[in-house]
């Protein structure tokens, strides 16, 4: 996904208020955006388990409607 200078400093502003909302505190710019990074890395798993969990639910169904003989 492709930002614009403008959206990626409102982004990284609204990712610093959060971390300070939440009591984080972090040393260093390299601790912040690895710490970043992990959080986008735990979303892209997370997406991809629902994603299969999606898959296998419509699996069920069109398994249940030749079953059913719909």
């Amino acid at each position: 996904m492709k930002m614009t200078a403008e959206q990626f400093n409102e982004r990284l502003a609204h990712i610093v208020k959060c971390w300070v909302e939440f009591g984080y505190e972090v040393e260093t710019w390299e601790e912040f955006l690895a710490a970043e990074l992990k959080g986008m890395e735990l979303q892209a798993e997370l997406t991809a388990e629902v994603e299969q969990r999606l898959q296998y639910a419509l699996n069920s169904l069109k398994t249940l409607k030749l079953i059913g003989g719909e």
